[in-house]
């Protein structure tokens, strides 16, 4: 997929849906019938943890690309 659309679009999906998954789950508890079920509850909990160790996982795993600039001579 990535070959076929731009890879700055591809990067804004991505990044989207780092907050789309949360408001997701936020309209699933506030506006679904089954939010107090407990299958629901199962399946949001594991959905938000598994965001949460990803986004950690990504951030620890990826190193940091700013680098120092060497001093003028």
């Amino acid at each position: 997929m990535m070959r076929r659309i731009p890879r700055r679009l591809w990067k804004w999906i991505h990044l989207g849906s780092y907050v789309l998954l949360p408001l997701g789950i936020v309209h699933g508890i506030t506006a679904g019938t089954d939010s107090g079920s407990s299958w629901y509850q199962l399946i949001s909990g594991g959905l938000i943890g598994l965001l949460a160790f990803l986004t950690a996982w990504r951030a620890w795993k990826i190193p940091n690309r700013r680098t120092a600039v060497p001093a003028a001579a």
